[in-house]
């Protein structure tokens, strides 16, 4: 992979992780960033506890010019040291200037794992349907509705 694709994709991935932290800031969380890259890209402090955030910037899928879903993969190796109860995963789903959040618990993610399609180099692919009616389900495999975590910031007071 060439430096500039590399470059490109660092980029797409830190603005997720600031807009994230700009939305846990504006709610009033205090959020840290670690200075490395295991796994976990930001923590915030949430009712006196804190909680572990990766954010994968989902990409927009166009068939025939009109967008189909969005996509994010997650490396299994990686997804299996960081789970918990105070561990969740953010998808950034943006097209155009609309962004909607998926605030998923680590947890979750795990009890449904087979339900996920998982590839030949372990990395589990995620696609999500586009927003229909306030709605949206993972479409690839598990069709699991992903509704209750769209936009719902109080999954990280409730895991």
């Amino acid at each position: 992979m060439g430096h500039k694709i590399r470059s490109e994709m660092a980029k797409r991935g830190k603005s997720g992780e600031l807009m994230v932290a700009g939305e846990l800031l504006s709610r009033g969380y205090d959020v840290f960033i670690p200075f490395v890259d295991c796994g976990i890209d930001l923590v915030a402090l949430v009712e006196d506890r804190f909680v572990q955030i990766q954010v994968k910037q989902s990409k927009l899928y166009h068939r025939g010019g009109k967008p189909t879903h969005y996509w994010q993969s997650l490396k299994k190796s990686t997804f299996d040291k960081n789970k918990g109860t105070n561990v969740f995963y953010i998808f950034v789903l943006r097209r155009g200037a609309e962004i909607n959040y998926l605030i998923v618990p680590s947890l979750w993610i795990a009890e449904n794992i087979a339900e996920f399609s998982i590839d030949k180099n372990e990395r589990i692919q995620l696609y999500f349907s586009q927003i229909k009616n306030g709605k949206i389900k993972e479409v690839r495999k598990s069709r699991l509705d992903m509704t209750p975590f769209l936009n719902n910031w109080d999954v990280l007071t409730n895991p």
